[in-house]
């Protein structure tokens, strides 16, 4: 196999996996901003996004694994770097698909929709008597949601790039050793 292929394959799969990844995102982000009933959604929502996530990771280096000649093998480094630049090329992606949506919908919104959330479970905790150290959390969270700066795109596709890449390797980490082939040598009898 070439390094272009490497390549093609990465930036395909990963294209896949961060366009995923990015209506993810973009969901919970909705999800977080909005009034309507969406949150009780959004935990059943990370699980399946994460399930679907392991599950592509795993078909895209299973598929790569099975394109290599049996002579040649695919190596457990060679999954693993795989693995950790597709995870990295879907950070990129969803990075920038959740910037365009937070750039429609407006910093300000945005910023508005996680005061409220932030508000309201502040006031669910102090209703229900919790001790004012929770409380004191939340105030700080609220503090810093407030004086927050808009994040430049660079600053949110690098978070993000290594965001995806370190969860990459951690799952590599097993996938590759399910998808790895030793070389299969044979002799021939001359």
């Amino acid at each position: 196999m070439n390094n272009r292929g490497f390549w093609n394959d990465v930036l395909r799969c990963g294209a896949i996996l961060g366009i995923v990844m990015g209506a993810s995102g973009i969901f919970e982000t909705y999800a977080l901003i909005s009034d309507s009933h969406l949150m009780g959604v959004l935990v059943l929502e990370m699980i399946v996004v994460l399930v679907v996530f392991v599950g592509l990771l795993y078909a895209f280096a299973r598929k790569r694994s099975k394109a290599y000649e049996p002579q040649e093998g695919f190596s457990y480094a060679q999954a693993l770097l795989y693995t950790i630049c597709m995870s990295a090329a879907a950070g990129v992606i969803a990075a920038v698909m959740k910037y365009v949506f937070v750039s429609i919908i407006g910093y300000d919104v945005l910023v508005a929709g996680y005061m409220d959330t932030l508000e309201y479970y502040r006031a669910t905790m102090v209703q229900a008597s919790m001790p004012d150290m929770y409380v004191k959390m939340i105030d700080d969270m609220i503090e810093a949601v407030r004086i927050s700066e808009r994040p430049s795109i660079l600053h949110t596709v690098f978070d993000s790039f290594e965001t995806y890449a370190i969860g990459g390797t951690l799952l590599g980490l097993v996938i590759s050793g399910i998808v790895r082939r030793d070389p299969v040598i044979t002799h021939n009898g001359e």
